[in-house]
């Protein structure tokens, strides 16, 4: 399957994974209100951002691994799990110690109840990301998207059953993500169970870990820049505010919709490709994201008023200015996806991580300051602050890992349009 053709399956299980996410979003924001809305967005986020914490980079030392070394796969699935096992060990030993400091400052508001069921889908998320990431391995993009795409429709599905049909509300609505992600992984073991051969060796356990370390502050830090308002903006203010701010992000996140399904299929393809036809590829998928990004956010720009009232009603008016203002600069954040890729796939993760670092760094101490006495405003004012700087930052250092000017990156060209054209017509689709 080519690069377009991955892209494309991957959206429209994007897409599955957007309209089911949406459905909960509205549904919780207009029947239990706005402090559910921030209850419910808060503890989803600290979920995944617990996940990226405990894995190490084990995801993708999986995907890089089971894609290079063909001959051991059956052995390599053995340490992925072993790995994940430990992990999930550790997790569980660290949550028991912390969990009452937490609901004590940025999980404030949040009943118990709530966070005692959301740890349960922890470890289960754990095991899901794993196997996920070994079928992306083995490039079998038309399986990781069919599970991708049952994954969600299960949350959905067991969402309508708990929260809507036996109104448990949100209660249900966690219930749901923990029953779909205890199939998932049922499912998952009855796929792998006859090719796992467990047999561990310090060295490459040492290996995999190398290489997930490299790659693992990159993500770990991306999630942090892009959730730490949030949960400043309810130490600082209430629950209500951040549900008036999901929603506001909700929207701008639709933004980097296309770049990561884009980012998702590029890294395996890239990870094969001479360093002359990497740097032509990526320039070129830059190009055509760039364009399709801006014209996106200007639709969100004139048309976001309306949205907001036709999804969730007037009483999340309050979310408009704030997603005006973050229009921008996840424009720029979302060339993260490509670029991530690309310097992962020339053995460079750590001019990720230190980009992040350094918009995480800022970002952190600039919100500290500026949420606490503008709240809401404030917040979506440092964010696309430092998501510009992120973006700027690594369209920088491309130029200059891939010797391009700032026009052959950013401006589209007519042999991209070209392209394009020749992708999404009837003629024979080619490669990039």
């Amino acid at each position: 399957m080519n690069f377009i053709k991955g892209s494309l399956l991957t959206v429209v299980s994007k897409t599955i994974m957007l309209l089911s996410s949406l459905f909960i979003s509205i549904y919780v924001a207009r029947i239990l209100g706005p402090e559910a809305r921030g209850m419910y967005y808060l503890l989803v986020q600290i979920v995944s951002i617990a996940v990226l914490l405990s894995m190490f980079g084990i995801t993708n030392s999986a995907v890089y691994f089971v894609g290079k070394e063909r001959e051991s796969r059956g052995e390599l699935y053995g340490y992925f799990l072993f790995l994940a096992v430990l992990s999930s060990t550790v997790f569980i030993i660290f949550i028991a110690i912390t969990h009452n400091s937490l609901l004590d400052s940025i999980l404030k508001g949040i009943p118990r109840q709530y966070v005692r069921i959301m740890i349960f889908a922890i470890p289960l998320l754990m095991f899901n990301q794993i196997f996920l990431s070994m079928i992306l391995g083995l490039n079998r993009m038309v399986m990781y998207n069919v599970f991708e795409m049952v994954c969600y429709f299960l949350i959905f599905f067991n969402f309508v059953i708990f929260a809507v049909w036996l109104r448990l509300g949100m209660r249900g609505a966690y219930l749901s993500f923990v029953i779909t992600y205890f199939l998932m992984d049922c499912v998952f073991f009855l796929l792998f169970i006859k090719k796992i051969k467990l047999h561990l060796e310090w060295k490459k356990i040492r290996d995999i870990l190398h290489y997930g370390l490299r790659t693992y502050l990159g993500p770990i830090c991306f999630l942090l820049i892009c959730r730490i308002d949030s949960f400043v903006l309810n130490l600082y203010r209430d629950i209500r505010q951040v549900g008036f701010y999901s929603i506001a992000i909700s929207f701008a996140e639709l933004i980097p919709f296309i770049p990561l399904a884009v980012g998702t299929v590029l890294f395996p393809k890239l990870v094969s490709q001479e360093t002359q036809i990497l740097n032509t590829s990526t320039a070129r998928v830059i190009r055509v994201l760039f364009l399709f990004l801006v014209l996106l956010g200007l639709t969100f720009f004139l048309f976001g008023k309306w949205m907001i009232l036709f999804m969730y009603g007037k009483a999340y008016i309050p979310s408009l200015i704030p997603m005006n203002i973050l229009l921008p600069g996840f424009i720029f954040l979302s060339l993260y996806y490509p670029f991530s890729s690309y310097f992962n796939a020339i053995g460079k993760p750590e001019i990720v991580a230190l980009i992040l670092i350094i918009t995480l760094l800022i970002k952190l101490f600039s919100s500290i300051f500026v949420i606490s006495k503008w709240g809401i405003i404030g917040a979506a004012v440092t964010s696309t602050s430092t998501y510009l700087l992120c973006g700027l930052l690594f369209l920088a250092v491309f130029m200059i890992k891939s010797r391009k000017r700032l026009g052959e990156i950013l401006i589209i060209r007519n042999a991209d349009i070209k392209y394009i054209w020749n992708v999404f017509s009837p003629l024979k689709i080619n490669k990039v």
